[in-house]
C-alpha cells in the first residue's frame, strides 16, 4: 500500500524520505508487535482466531518494518548527498531489496483480515474463503516482486493497493450481512471498524500523491494502528462468546443427528427380536426335551 507509493520518477530526491514518515511505519511494526505478544502470551485464542490474528501482525508488521527500512536507506542515501540506485545492480541500491520483501508480504496483511472475519461469522465455510483469498493474495505478491524484478518502480504498489481496497470493502460487506442475518455481536461490530479502518488507509494509499510526508500520511498510519487495535479487541470478544455452529451446517448436523439416533434404534430392534428368536428356540427345545 502506501509504502510502496510515491515512486513517480527516477530522481530518489522526490521519494518519500522524511522522518516522519519511515518513523510512523516503525510505530505500525511496534503496535503490532505488542498485539501479538499479548495476545500469544495472556489472552488464549481459539485455534481459529489464533492463526488468522498472528497471519494478520505478523503480515502487517514485517511489510511496513521492511517499507521502513527501506524509506531509512533512502534518507541515509539522500543525507550523505549520495544518488539512490534505481536498478539491482546500480550503487546505493540496497533500499531495493527491502522495497522487495515489503512488497511481497503486504498483500498478505488484508488476506488475513479477510480470513479472520470469516472465523468470526455465523455461516458459510471460513476455510473456502481462506483458499480463495490465499490464492489472490499469492498472485498479487508475484505480481508485485516480478513488477520489482523488471525495475518498473512506477508501477509498484498499484496491484497490492487495489487488493487491499476490494479486499477490506468485501470485509466490511460479508460482516454487515452476517450482522444483518444473525445479529450484531461485539465482536462482529468491532470487525466491522477495523475491516472500516483499514479500507480507509487502503484508499488514502491508493491515491498515489504521497509523495513525502503530508497529513494524509498522518491518516494512512493512524488508520493502520486502528485496525490493529480493533482486530486485536475483537478476536479478545470472540473469545468470549459461546461457541456457535455455522447456520450453513445446522441444517446438515441436526440430520446426522436424527439419523445416527435411528440407527441406534434399528440395532436396539434388531438386537430385541434376536433375543426374542432365542428365547423362542430354547423354548421349543426344552419341549422337546420334556416329551
Amino acid at each position: 500500500m502506501e509504502l510502496m507509493i510515491g515512486i513517480e520518477g527516477a530522481n530518489c530526491a522526490h521519494w518519500g524520505t522524511a522522518i516522519p514518515g519511515w518513523v510512523a511505519d516503525f510505530v505500525v511494526v511496534a503496535a503490532c508487535c505488542c498485539s501479538l505478544l499479548v495476545t500469544l502470551s495472556w489472552l488464549q485464542l481459539r485455534k481459529r482466531f489464533r492463526f488468522a490474528f498472528t497471519m494478520l501482525m505478523c503480515s502487517t508488521g514485517l511489510a511496513y518494518g521492511f517499507g521502513g527500512l527501506a524509506r531509512v536507506l533512502l534518507f541515509l542515501s539522500k543525507k550523505s548527498h549520495e544518488e539512490c540506485g534505481s536498478g539491482w545492480e546500480d550503487p546505493h541500491s540496497e533500499w531495493m531489496f527491502a522495497w522487495l520483501a515489503g512488497m511481497a508480504i503486504e498483500p498478505w496483511s488484508p488476506a488475513a483480515l479477510l480470513v479472520l472475519a470469516a472465523q468470526l461469522t455465523r455461516y458459510g465455510k471460513p476455510w473456502v474463503v481462506a483458499n480463495i483469498t490465499g490464492i489472490i493474495a499469492g498472485t498479487v505478491s508475484c505480481i508485485e516482486m516480478v513488477i520489482l524484478a523488471s525495475v518498473r518502480l512506477e508501477q509498484s504498489g498499484v496491484a497490492a493497493s487495489w487488493w487491499a481496497v476490494c479486499a477490506t470493502l468485501f470485509t466490511v460487506l460479508m460482516l454487515l450481512v452476517d450482522g444483518i442475518r444473525s445479529g450484531f455481536t461485539r465482536a462482529i461490530t468491532l470487525c466491522i471498524l477495523s475491516a472500516f479502518s483499514f479500507s480507509v488507509g487502503a484508499l488514502v494509499g491508493a491515491g498515489r500523491f504521497l509523495n513525502d510526508w503530508d497529513p494524509f500520511k498522518i491518516i494512512f498510519h493512524l488508520c493502520l494502528v486502528l485496525m490493529i487495535v480493533l482486530a486485536f479487541q475483537a478476536c479478545k470478544a470472540a473469545n468470549k462468546e459461546p461457541r456457535r455452529i455455522e447456520v450453513g451446517r445446522t441444517a446438515s448436523v441436526i440430520d446426522a443427528i436424527v439419523e445416527r439416533k435411528a440407527k441406534m434404534e434399528r440395532k436396539g430392534s434388531n438386537m430385541e427380536r434376536e433375543l426374542s428368536q432365542v428365547s423362542a428356540r430354547e423354548s421349543i427345545e426344552e419341549e422337546r426335551a420334556v416329551i
